[in-house]
């Protein structure tokens, strides 16, 4: 999937993913970042701030795969 090879190798927190969690995050800022009004206030968050953004996204995603997530 484009998105998935793009955001890996345009990361939006400017490191490689440590998980593919991490990859699925990239993927979906990339995404986020290729599209009109979205783009230009993605691009202008601190670099400190995408980590955290990229890092709570890739929890979420993991959270979502768990068996004890359920739903409501």
């Amino acid at each position: 999937m484009r998105e998935l090879e793009m955001g890996e190798k345009y990361p939006y927190h400017g490191q490689p993913p440590k998980d593919w969690a991490e990859r699925a995050a990239l993927g979906i800022l990339y995404d986020l970042c290729d599209r009109g009004g979205v783009k230009h206030e993605l691009r202008a968050v601190d670099s400190d701030v995408r980590v955290e953004i990229v890092q709570k996204m890739a929890e979420i995603i993991r959270a979502s795969t768990s068996t004890t997530a359920k739903p409501k």
